[in-house]
């Protein structure tokens, strides 16, 4: 019934993924890292029975390699743009403190140990259920401030400079104007 469900998630995350943005696929990551944590859980229990299987290993690594790759990006998953989502931070960290929970019931061996890896996995899968909407908000980058202190600062020098050679101008004027006078008395 789960790989059935799977399945199914994959082709309808497929069919949206084609006409949704990049962000889309982190969404589908965080819902495939639900399954193979059950997957996990599923083979931890195997083993507490003696029923051994080689996916355990397989899939915990699938899941970390998921789990790194909500984080730092890679295989056209956007990585984590900051400091504009510090909360998709900190929900991921959420998540990684109760995967390496989770994580380190993988060598348990008694039955009674089963409870407490229950809760550890709805632990893990409650973190990510609260992380799924954080994924499928599309990333804004904020716009870089406009330097409104440089442009004043320049268009201040720029007055102060137009003004200085105003007065410069003004002053040579005079003074042309001064000097014409007086050889125009002296003439006379």
């Amino acid at each position: 019934l789960r790989s059935a469900s799977s399945g199914l998630q994959r082709k309808y995350l497929q069919e949206v993924n084609k006409v949704t943005e990049p962000w889309s696929k982190r969404v589908d990551v965080a819902l495939q890292q639900m399954v193979l944590a059950h997957e996990i859980f599923k083979e931890i229990v195997l083993q507490v029975f003696d029923i051994h299987s080689n996916e355990l290993m397989k899939t915990i690594s699938q899941f970390e390699v998921a789990h790194i790759q909500l984080k730092d990006g890679g295989d056209g998953i956007p990585s984590i743009l900051l400091p504009e989502r510090i909360d998709l931070l900190n929900e991921w960290q959420l998540v990684d403190e109760a995967w390496n929970e989770f994580k380190e019931f993988q060598t348990i061996f008694t039955p009674a140990d089963i409870r407490h890896l229950e809760k550890s996995l709805l632990n893990l899968v409650t973190h990510l259920e609260t992380m799924v909407p954080l994924l499928a908000i599309e990333d804004v980058k904020e716009p870089e401030k406009f330097p409104w202190a440089v442009c004043i600062y320049s268009v201040l020098a720029s007055v102060l400079a137009m003004a200085c050679c105003i007065m410069m101008c003004a002053i040579s004027k005079y003074r042309i104007r001064k000097t014409t006078q007086k050889e125009k008395l002296e003439e006379v």
